[in-house]
């Protein structure tokens, strides 16, 4: 479907793939209220309307603009190839429907495999591997009674906290896949429910090593109670997928170095402590800034020298303190 999307698609500027209105049913892939000015601006971009929400991992609305019926909007700029994949989308609006109702109708694990495949079609996994651990690894495990574990958006957790949209995890497993292999070693800083370390554990297998941090104790409790009723439970009886309490800003040197370590709240820089834990021909997927974000790829040379690339613009929960985190507004 169109370009690439992991690169292209920015997971602020479009709805998820399901509506949330009341009007569509969960799943359904509906245009939401998107208004396109066509009207190119910044070098030939379009301008993109959105209803001026607040929800998780949406970037917030630059100066909130009021239209002749009163609705609130956020005015933010899309390349023309985000534009081309959103219209995409709307296209395959009846096939979407069929594909959402047999979604919505299905057993859990039905969902979840739906789920991936969905992702799949949109051109977000491409690796028969990611595909392979997401399906084994059941989203609905991770998310809190009362979510909507298969929709294509983050979900609260709690604690001001979130889980990301499927198809984040489904990008940062897709650029972390290489040092991802069986006997290698991974970090998940800001694990949060456990979701993406117990992806982990699956792909690096018993011989090598998952490890989670997260500072919130309720949700290290959580994450292990929930990776004991998913695919994963076997490495954390072996100990190959361990979750502890710890500022995640200074990683788990205990078990450093590490060939991946993916971070799941935005810092607004990448921590030297983290560059250090990662291992000479190592990778690392962190989204940076405050306001405006971009997910990075950091990559080590066998030289110990950095490189540093822009993949996407995304919008995180920050990476701070515990104690700022539960007094965030």
């Amino acid at each position: 479907m169109g370009p690439d999307l992991r690169k292209r698609w920015p997971a602020y500027q479009f709805p998820p793939l399901g509506s949330s209105s009341a009007k569509s049913p969960p799943g359904r892939a509906e245009p939401s209220g998107i208004l396109l000015l066509s009207l190119p601006v910044f070098s030939g971009r379009f301008l993109l309307l959105l209803p001026a929400t607040p929800q998780p991992h949406c970037r917030p609305p630059r100066t909130p603009e009021k239209n002749r019926g009163g609705v609130n909007l956020s005015i933010l700029p899309v390349d023309m190839e985000v534009l081309r994949s959103i219209l995409s989308c709307f296209s395959s609006r009846s096939r979407s429907r069929a594909q959402s109702h047999a979604l919505w109708s299905s057993g859990a694990s039905d969902k979840n495999k739906s789920m991936v495949e969905q992702l799949q079609r949109y051109g977000i996994i491409r690796s028969s591997k990611v595909a392979e651990v997401m399906e084994a690894v059941d989203r609905g495990l991770f998310v809190p009674p009362g979510g909507s574990p298969y929709f294509d958006s983050p979900m609260p957790i709690g604690y001001n906290a979130t889980i990301s949209a499927p198809h984040m995890h489904a990008a940062c497993l897709e650029l972390l896949e290489k040092n991802l292999q069986p006997g290698m070693r991974a970090l998940d800083v800001g694990s949060g429910t456990g979701y993406l370390t117990a992806c982990f554990a699956l792909m690096v297998g018993s011989e090598g090593r998952a490890v989670g941090v997260e500072h919130i104790p309720e949700l290290v409790a959580t994450s292990i109670e929930n990776i004991k009723r998913s695919a994963a439970a076997p490495q954390l009886n072996d100990g190959s997928l361990s979750i502890h309490i710890a500022d995640g800003r200074e990683g788990w040197p205990e078990l450093a170095p590490y060939d991946a370590i993916h971070v799941g709240a935005a810092a607004p820089q990448i921590p030297e402590a983290l560059i250090e834990q990662l291992k000479p021909g190592g990778r690392m997927v962190i989204p940076v800034g405050t306001m405006f974000q971009e997910l990075k790829v950091v990559d080590k040379k066998l030289d110990g020298t950095v490189s540093i690339r822009d993949e996407t613009s995304v919008r995180y929960v920050p990476l701070t303190s515990k104690e700022a985190q539960l007094h965030a507004n």
